[in-house]
């Protein structure tokens, strides 16, 4: 069976970062409530067929992400993680990923930061983890543009831990989106993002994503995505969501 160790880091790094960023583009339409817990479950799906310096890879990978979070006093606290299923055409590997721990903070009605940690639980063997804990801060910028639409930002740095390898390196990202009410309750919103890569043997990647999402009734909500990075990696999912 391919090396899956480095492209399943690549992957799942591109896939949290998509979805951290659903979560940031379904809060035009389903913002944190106070006092309440939200819990969400995905599902998303990889095409990989990249080739770089040490790997060449053609095949799916697929993640069914959970998360519970709470926003109190303008405090946001999350667990996540995500059940990773992977295959190259020739055998299959699945398993838990690793456990993620955040906590933002508003800083004002626009600014928010937030600090992630990434506790590698998950199978190394299996190529579902690093084997090391990462550590994430990020600062969010979000303001309305006129009556239906919004602007979305994001710049952070990720702290990465090398575990056995030895050709991991920190690093930064940036994003930077736009969000349109197109109906009543349902968003739909563009984005680019720069991520410098966490492997000093990979390239940097830049991902384009379009999102969608839709309020429904009594705290339900639901969204879905496609992105396509220059690394040639395609991605899409679908989420849903209630606060409670």
């Amino acid at each position: 069976m391919t090396d899956l160790k480095t492209v399943t880091g690549w992957l799942l790094l591109a896939g949290w970062l998509l979805w951290a960023l659903i979560m940031i583009s379904w809060s035009g339409v389903a913002t944190a409530e106070e006092g309440k817990n939200r819990i969400s479950l995905g599902w998303m799906g990889f095409n990989d067929t990249a080739t770089t310096s040490d790997v060449s890879f053609s095949g799916d990978g697929y993640s069914v992400p959970l998360s519970i979070s709470r926003y109190q006093s303008g405090w946001q606290v999350g667990l996540s993680s995500a059940y990773l299923i992977q295959s190259d055409g020739v055998g299959r590997v699945s398993g838990p990923g690793d456990l993620r721990l955040s906590v933002g903070r508003d800083l004002n009605e626009d600014w928010t930061i937030t600090y992630q940690h990434k506790f590698a639980t998950a199978d190394e063997a299996a190529g579902f983890s690093t084997g090391a804990d990462d550590n994430d801060l990020a600062v969010d910028y979000f303001r309305f543009i006129g009556s239906r639409s919004s602007l979305i930002t994001s710049l952070g740095y990720k702290w990465v831990g090398k575990g056995q390898r030895t050709d991991r390196q920190n690093g930064g990202y940036v994003s930077a989106g736009l969000s349109w009410l197109v109906l009543a309750g349902f968003n739909l919103t563009g984005s680019i993002d720069f991520n410098q890569s966490t492997y000093s043997t990979s390239p940097d990647v830049t991902t384009l994503t379009l999102f969608g999402s839709h309020q429904l009734r009594d705290g339900w909500s639901v969204g879905w995505f496609v992105s396509r990075d220059s690394d040639d990696i395609f991605a899409g999912g679908t989420n849903v969501s209630v606060a409670f």
